[in-house]
């Protein structure tokens, strides 16, 4: 039987040239078959990755983009060159350079509202009838709520004002509303939140009709803090941007002078450093502190910003500490100029003394 199986089994040998067989088998179909493999690796690629359709889009849109940007930039240089012959556009320019100079925020709206009439853009915004909000659905609010008020039906005027107005209803916020002319929107726009906020007014203030009964206060409180809760609170943020931080500080002091500072604020890097002075200061303090320091003469600026902002308010004990310091640096200080003088003095008498025994001529010739 161990016969048998020893003889019927293969040896190392045999397994070893078995091997090696299908080894040189594989091989051969291999060769044979590597123009297929390698065309079917090429096809699969070609269909998931696409690489030469990736390599021709971004080929084209570098193109696309540099021929914008050369675009672009001849038309700049076009329309600064046709500027110097054109009347107009030098008036424009002149009304810019003052525009950039205004102190105050009524004086740079009527330099804004100049240039919009030079533009032709005045006319743009008297015309009510604009693809980018429903003109016809702000036009019947605005009546409808004229109408209420009018009938002096403050109900109804509250059911209409709690549902009906809101941020962006009727395409208000638009950015191309607000991006065509420098003096403001559309004058619908305008006139439709001066309807709304005297109309709110009106609810505040106004009494009721005679057929109705009075309206509680705890009622009007109510609705106004509903309303407020739908409509939302402005905000404002402020942006980073190094020293150019500092721009902020004009656009906070315009929106003081007019009443429209938000009462939530934010800010990043230079904004937030500009949103603390602001933030930890009333309004009189910002305008003593901010807006009314002087010491530079560049245009457009009210003055010079300090850097006390964030110093902490000093104690009876330390400000006398600080003021011994300063009488006795002011002492040191003289004394080193004294010292000082004393010195050139000393110098000035050796030199005379060198002068009177040792004359010019003995100097030079023991030299």
């Amino acid at each position: 039987m161990t016969e048998m199986s020893s003889s019927s089994s293969p040896s190392s040998d045999e397994m070893i040239e078995l091997a090696r067989r299908l080894l040189d088998l594989a091989a051969d179909v291999i060769a044979e078959n590597a123009p297929h493999v390698r065309a079917i690796v090429a096809e699969t690629t070609e269909l998931v990755f696409c690489p030469r359709a990736v390599a021709k889009q971004l080929a084209l849109a570098v193109a696309l983009e540099t021929g914008a940007l050369t675009l672009e930039q001849l038309q700049r240089a076009f329309h600064a060159v046709s500027s110097n012959f054109s009347t107009r556009s030098r008036l424009i320019r002149q009304l810019l350079r003052e525009q950039s100079t205004a102190a105050t925020q009524d004086e740079w709206m009527d330099l804004a509202e100049r240039i919009d009439n030079v533009q032709g853009n005045d006319a743009w915004r008297s015309d009510p009838h604009c693809p980018l909000y429903e003109s016809d659905r702000i036009s019947s609010r605005i009546d409808e709520f004229v109408h209420l008020m009018r009938r002096r039906d403050i109900f109804d005027l509250m059911f209409t004002l709690r549902g009906g107005i809101a941020r962006n209803k009727f395409g208000l916020l638009h950015e191309g509303l607000f991006s065509k002319a420098m003096a403001g929107s559309k004058v619908l726009v305008e006139t439709y939140h001066n309807v709304v906020c005297a109309a709110l007014d009106f609810v505040c203030d106004a009494p009721v009709s005679p057929r109705d009964g009075p309206i509680p206060t705890e009622a009007r409180l109510a609705f106004f803090n509903e309303t407020r809760h739908s409509y939302g609170r402005s905000a404002l943020l402020l942006s980073g941007g190094a020293a150019l931080g500092f721009y902020h500080a004009g656009v906070i002091k315009a929106l003081m002078l007019n009443g429209l500072l938000p009462r939530v604020m934010g800010g990043a890097s230079a904004g937030s450093i500009v949103c603390a002075m602001i933030a930890t200061r009333t309004d009189e303090e910002c305008m003593r502190d901010l807006f009314q320091a002087r010491g530079t003469t560049a245009p457009g600026h009210s003055g010079a910003l300090k850097f006390n902002f964030f110093r902490p308010h000093e104690t009876e004990r330390q400000a006398t500490k600080r003021e011994r310091l300063r009488k006795r640096e002011s002492t040191l200080k003289s004394d080193i100029k004294d010292s000082f003088r004393n010195s050139a003095g000393m110098l000035s008498d050796a030199r005379r003394t060198v002068h009177v025994f040792f004359p010019a001529g003995l100097r030079q010739g023991a030299a």
